[in-house]
C-alpha cells in the first residue's frame, strides 16, 4: 500500500474522534486535500471520467466471486438469561 494511503487510513481510523482526519477544524475538507487525492482530477471525477486502476471481472449482478469466502456458523440457541434487557422491545 503506497504510504500517502496508509498515512490517509491512519488518519481516517484514528482512535480519538477528535484527531480524526473529517473531523477536525476544516471538516471533510483536510480529506479532500489530503496528498493521496492529489493526483486525482477532481471534475473528471465528479463526470464519472476517472478510469478506475482496476476493473473486477463480474459475470452478472449476482457474482460473488471476487469476494472471499466464509463458512457460515449455524445460529446459537437463545437462551434467556432472566435479565429482563429485552422487555423494551
Amino acid at each position: 500500500m503506497p504510504r500517502q494511503a496508509k498515512d490517509l487510513v491512519r488518519r481516517l481510523l484514528h482512535p480519538n474522534y477528535t484527531k480524526r482526519l473529517g473531523c477536525l477544524r476544516n471538516g471533510s475538507q483536510d480529506v479532500r486535500l489530503h496528498r493521496f487525492f492529489g493526483k486525482l482530477d477532481k471534475s473528471l471525477m465528479l463526470k464519472m471520467k476517472v478510469e478506475p486502476p482496476f476493473v473486477p471481472t463480474v459475470k452478472d449482478a449476482m457474482d460473488t466471486s471476487n469476494f472471499d469466502h466464509f463458512d457460515d456458523l449455524p445460529d446459537q440457541h437463545y437462551v434467556d438469561d432472566g435479565s429482563g434487557w429485552d422487555r423494551e422491545f
